[in-house]
């Protein structure tokens, strides 16, 4: 089994929030060589896309270029600007809040 002694990034598992490296291209369990672009958790052995990443407050699958879990609305990126008010995301053009219409700044970020 190959392994890589350099420090790679590492994604989240979204089965048991392990930390797993997006460059693995051995499958854990059995060795089988897989698409660089798979990544598998060392812990539970699932399969993620090393495209993806994971949201830190529930492990849902996010999209890189969100800024904000689709599940649980946790903020992933500090570039993100959520209303002061009501907490949703918002457009860091926006002036105002989409949901509540409250006035939000532009570099406003939780």
């Amino acid at each position: 089994m190959t392994s890589f002694s350099r420090r790679v990034s590492k994604r989240n598992c979204p089965s048991c929030s392990a930390a797993t490296s997006a460059r693995r291209a051995f499958c854990p369990s059995c060795s089988a060589a897989t698409s660089a672009r798979r990544a598998f958790c060392p812990s539970c052995s699932a399969a993620t896309s090393s495209r993806r990443a994971f949201c830190p407050s529930c492990s849902a699958a996010t999209s890189s270029r969100r800024a904000f879990c689709p599940s649980c609305s946790a903020a992933t990126s500090s570039r993100r600007a959520f209303c002061p008010s009501c907490s949703a995301a918002t457009s860091s053009r926006r002036a105002f809040c989409p949901s509540c219409s409250a006035v939000t700044s532009s570099r406003r970020a939780f």
